[in-house]
């Protein structure tokens, strides 16, 4: 990726996206960090979002995201009534038109004030949106989109067995035909960005890994977290992700002293995990909590955990598509992660320790994997550090610039 030095004040960043405020899961917070972080460096940014259920912004920031509040960060909160709704018609029926049409009003308005508008946003549904938008506001409008899995060639995914159901269908043609009027696309994998590349070879491709946050220094003592003897595993539960191996996995665990830790999934989800795990005799030894606030969650990461897991199944979505964001929240509170061996895992957590990677689909390699990692306080605290180091080379900041790099070499 070519890197411009010299970047424009005048240029407003807009994020669009269509899922609820305070919404369980990384999606929305993702999106808030990747405008937080063009904010931090002095970009008037503005956050698109669904409105979700009443509450003060200023404090959701604090208390649910643990972001504090920066002068150059809007966040909208609109309503997704609807239009039936709102006519009565379907009463509780939603929409993401609503944000979408707003966000066209304000980026109009803005590039009626003479401002450069950059839009970024990951949902394909706003890609026409986009283009109208780019017709009518010309050269003032730049857009990205953040591809967060690839749709442009059908025959790929069947050949690699991925799913191809009629919402597959329906972003294929949106992304065959918006992507190549936009500015460029914004890649979380070198092999996602290789795939779009070969089908978009007029369009600007970068590749940005999703980022961390940090702390300034490792925020507990690498011996009093290993002693805790807790492995954990955050997001959603489901096979795909490793919920049935690492079951399968903790009946080594418990033998060796190591509780299990499931942090995600919903409330039924939980229970139905939990009952799961005492009929297979180890419920003393497994903890399940559905999904909690980022900021609630990254406390019980740094006082609470031992390691972090990522048993990514070994399919082409985990292999190729998908940044893992379960590892990008362990190695911001610079936990050791045990993952699955695929280009995914290794591209996140590189290759100076901060990861251990055992073979995909294979219960009894993770757990010794684990147990090795805990029994060892030498190699425990050296895999601490490499965590903190790795973080910091991921860190949102940094990514922000980069992605303002890229941006202002599409003008």
């Amino acid at each position: 990726m070519a890197i411009c030095i010299r970047f424009y004040p005048s240029v407003i960043c807009v994020w669009v996206n269509k899922r609820d405020w305070r919404q369980p899961g990384p999606i929305v917070n993702v999106g808030l960090r990747n405008a937080y972080a063009l904010a931090a460096l002095g970009k008037e940014t503005h956050f698109f979002v669904g409105a979700g259920p009443a509450s003060e912004t200023a404090g959701d920031l604090k208390e649910f995201y643990g972001l504090d509040a920066n002068p150059n960060l809007h966040i909208h909160r609109v309503a997704r009534t609807a239009l039936l709704a709102r006519w009565g018609l379907r009463p509780g029926e939603t929409s993401s038109g609503p944000i979408f049409r707003q966000a066209a009003r304000f980026i109009r308005t803005s590039v009626s004030n003479n401002a450069v508008v950059a839009v970024i946003t990951r949902e394909a549904s706003f890609l026409p949106y986009l283009v109208w938008l780019k017709a009518w506001c010309g050269s003032r409008l730049l857009g990205f989109y953040e591809a967060h899995d690839f749709h442009g060639d059908l025959a790929w995914r069947r050949a690699q067995r991925l799913p191809v159901r009629s919402q597959d269908v329906r972003q294929s043609w949106l992304e065959r035909l918006f992507l190549p009027w936009l500015d460029g696309v914004i890649c979380i994998t070198g092999a996602q960005r290789d795939l779009f590349a070969a089908r978009q070879s007029r369009l600007a491709i970068c590749t940005l890994p999703l980022g961390t946050d940090p702390v300034d220094a490792p925020p507990v003592d690498p011996e009093t977290r290993r002693v805790l003897r807790r492995a954990v595993y955050i997001g959603r539960l489901s096979r795909g992700k490793g919920r049935d191996l690492l079951l399968a996995a903790a009946p080594q665990l418990a033998r060796a002293g190591i509780r299990l830790a499931f942090w995600g999934g919903n409330s039924e989800q939980a229970a139905a995990l939990q009952r799961q795990a005492a009929d297979q005799g180890v419920g003393a030894w497994v903890e399940v909590i559905s999904s909690r606030p980022p900021d609630a969650l990254g406390r019980d990461l740094s006082a609470r955990a031992s390691v972090g897991l990522a048993p990514l199944a070994d399919d082409a979505y985990n292999r190729y598509l998908t940044c893992p964001v379960k590892a990008l929240d362990y190695l911001s509170h610079s936990l050791p992660v045990v993952a699955s061996d695929l280009p995914s895992t290794r591209e996140v957590l590189g290759d100076q320790g901060a990861g251990r990677f055992v073979p995909p689909g294979d219960a009894d390699t993770l757990a010794r994997s684990i147990i090795e990692l805990l029994d060892d306080a030498a190699a425990y605290a050296a895999a601490t550090r490499a965590a903190h180091a790795r973080a910091c080379a991921l860190a949102w900041p940094k990514r922000g610039e980069r992605l303002l790099a890229f941006i202002e070499c599409q003008r």
